[in-house]
């Protein structure tokens, strides 16, 4: 019998050395060999303990590390956890809480966690910023606010995406379309990129 032999898995497959929020391809396996340490199991404890106790306000959490921690893949997994994403047919958060069965108190959180419908959004913040706002609270603000908009089916665009918000508010967002599609012969439903044409459809629009 060779080595590779007394593995489950196969051991000469590719492994990234850097956990990327952006890859897709491997999300069951990522799950299944996450390695709950006895110091991961106690941040998991006190994360979801508050997670479930907070029933208004917005609860923060700021997860921090020396470089190489394993933070990205921790905050990976749980993004998972929390949305229990499904993927070709297995639901992450089901999948992670088969790990728990030996740690009562957190499997019952995460049971818990798992009954609330939630939606995440995880990127990299670094490969969101805009190159014009690289300083100041710009620097923060607008990565998120990009990616929070584009949670919503919004443009990436901050105009515009005020513009969708704006056109929601007064109820013209669907009638908005209807006319930029019938003037510029575009699907209305995809993202508009030249705001100038969003003004030209829009006062049209309101001068009907």
């Amino acid at each position: 019998m060779k080595i590779h032999e007394l593995f489950v898995d196969d051991i000469t497959r590719r492994i990234e050395g850097v956990v990327k929020d952006s890859d897709d391809s491997n999300l069951i396996n990522e799950m299944r060999e996450f390695v709950i340490t006895e110091e991961i199991g106690k941040i998991l404890r006190e994360l979801f303990e508050k997670y479930t106790a907070t029933k208004q306000g917005n609860p923060g959490v700021w997860l921090s590390g020396f470089f190489g921690t394993g933070k990205s893949h921790l905050l990976k997994i749980l993004s998972l956890v929390l949305s229990n994403r499904e993927v070709d047919g297995v639901k992450l958060g089901n999948a992670f809480l088969e790990k728990l069965k030996d740690d009562f108190d957190i499997e019952g959180l995460v049971m818990k966690v798992l009954k609330e419908p939630a939606q995440t959004i995880l990127f990299n913040i670094d490969s969101i910023a805009d190159q014009k706002h690289r300083t100041g609270e710009a620097n923060i603000f607008m990565p998120f606010k990009k990616m929070f908009d584009r949670a919503l089916g919004f443009s990436d665009d901050p105009a515009i995406a005020k513009l969708e918000r704006d056109l929601i508010h007064i109820g013209k967002l669907d009638a908005f379309k209807e006319a930029f599609k019938r003037q510029r012969g575009k699907n209305g439903n995809q993202v508009v990129k030249d705001f100038s044409q969003c003004r030209k459809g829009l006062i049209q629009l309101l001068q009907r």
